[in-house]
């Protein structure tokens, strides 16, 4: 099995980890053993939308697909926000209701274990979480070639995991946005993302928060999946 690195800003694929960035704890070795004790949880049960969605995969290139919408990417930006604020309960909670993670009911020297399997080809993003809501590994697994991408545990990292399974689930090509875009966007998500505090993400309730960005995304007409069916 061949590992790659996501550089620290998130832009580029490198054959070497950046230097001094964290890429976390690698919980599974390249024979696929646990590297901590493995023990099993009862996990939180996997909405309707994404078993479905699991079981009648279909594979487009992501090339066909259009650049996000304006309000589109600033929800993702928003719920990027509420993910990385969360406790683990809620982390847990955006990966599954929101994102169509599969909590795997696995825990590797207690981190639980999140899969998110695309559609588009054969591939899956693993997230490994603690019991206090730290993310301790990222990884992206392409069964096709046999090869990691370990990505850096920081907001580029962070952000990278989400245009990728925004990207899917709606079918958006984040390589077509173009500069009016950036320049739309660019005072909004900055702000979500440097803030100390925005009023009206942290304080809200996370169910409560993903139902009012699913009320959004159906008045779009968007075609992602809407928490809650």
């Amino acid at each position: 099995m061949g590992t790659v690195y996501l550089n620290n800003e998130g832009t580029a694929i490198n054959s070497y980890p950046s230097d001094g960035i964290n890429y976390g704890i690698k919980h599974f070795d390249s024979q696929g053993n646990p590297a901590k004790e493995e023990t099993q949880y009862s996990p939180m049960q996997t909405p309707q939308w994404n078993t479905e969605r699991l079981e009648n995969q279909q594979r487009t290139p992501f090339e066909y697909f259009p650049a996000p919408s304006i309000d589109g990417f600033i929800e993702m930006t928003e719920v990027l926000r509420k993910f990385v604020v969360s406790n683990g309960a809620d982390k847990n909670f955006i990966l599954c209701q929101q994102l169509g993670f599969l909590d795997t009911g696995t825990a590797v020297g207690g981190d639980k274990q999140f899969i998110y399997r695309f559609n588009t080809e054969s591939t899956q993003i693993e997230i490994y979480i603690s019991e206090s809501g730290v993310v301790t590994e990222l990884n992206r697994f392409n069964q096709s070639n046999f090869e990691e991408t370990r990505i850096p545990l920081n907001l580029p990292g962070f952000n990278y995991i989400f245009m990728q399974v925004y990207g899917n689930l709606n079918h958006w090509n984040f390589n077509k946005i173009d500069a009016e875009m950036v320049r739309q966007t660019s005072p909004k998500t900055r702000e979500l993302i440097t803030a100390d505090v925005v009023d009206y993400i942290d304080p809200i309730p996370v169910e409560k928060f993903l139902l009012s960005r699913a009320a959004g995304r159906i008045s779009r007409g968007e075609l992602g999946y809407n928490y809650p069916n």
